[in-house]
């Protein structure tokens, strides 16, 4: 099982900002999400994955969990989407993270033809894409759909 799914990155904060300013911005960041309609937040990456312990303690004061994928491929500066999908497939396998980056008009438009190549190989291999939280719940619960340990 593989998952696709935008997080809260706030990519743009550099990992030695104060508490209160990465707190600042974890809540702007939030409100844009949440004003769309039916989202709700939970999960949060951080830039670079480097977590540090005054964001775990905000992330858990705000009730969100920290993801880290195990599928990447430097797809924000390799421009290739052939290779991008190709690293990609290679790497994943059932309960694998994957992390893209969010193409935009004029930056990073690259990543939309990766997307869309990643997307096929990992079908070809047998592999859908769940969002985190269902992948959270598969693997608290375990392939029979109880609870791990009750069965």
């Amino acid at each position: 099982m593989v998952f696709f799914c935008f997080l809260v990155c706030c990519c743009y904060i550099v990992c030695q900002c104060t508490s209160g300013e990465f707190e600042a911005a974890l809540l702007e960041t939030s409100r844009a999400i949440l004003a769309v309609p039916g989202s709700s937040l939970k999960w949060f990456r951080a830039p670079q994955a480097r977590l540090t312990a005054s964001m775990k303690e905000t992330l858990q004061r705000h009730g969100l969990r920290h993801a880290l994928g195990d599928c990447y491929c430097d797809d924000w500066a390799v421009e290739d989407p052939q290779y991008i999908a190709g690293t990609i497939a290679k790497q994943a396998d059932h309960g694998s993270i994957v992390v893209l980056h969010m193409p935009e008009q004029g930056f990073r438009e690259h990543c939309l033809e990766a997307l869309r190549q990643v997307l096929a190989a990992l079908a070809a291999k047998g592999l859908r894409c769940v969002t985190l939280s269902e992948l959270d719940r598969l693997a608290t619960e375990g392939s029979s759909g109880a609870p791990l340990g009750t069965v």
